[in-house]
């Protein structure tokens, strides 16, 4: 969860119960933590570049979001198949 960090405002900042963590996930929490990565990285495993991630994002935002909080409250990531 460290791209998705609390407001600077937040100077007392205290985890969400458990399985409220997909609450703290916003479109601005996304846009900034996509934005604060670099073009440069190399793919990873499902050889998805961040330049598709970006691409996606600017096609379809709800869906990037509704994607991350769903990963994140259900636990489930889908798995990298070669």
């Amino acid at each position: 969860m460290k791209s998705f960090l609390p407001n600077d405002n937040d100077q007392y900042y205290e985890l969400p119960p458990v399985g409220g963590a997909h609450t703290l996930i916003t479109e601005q929490a996304v846009e900034l933590a996509l934005n604060s990565l670099s073009l440069d990285n190399t793919p990873g495993p499902d050889k998805l570049s961040f330049g598709a991630v970006r691409l996606l994002w600017k096609l379809d935002k709800e869906r990037v979001v509704r994607l991350m909080k769903d990963a994140i409250r259900t636990g489930r990531h889908p798995a990298v198949l070669n």
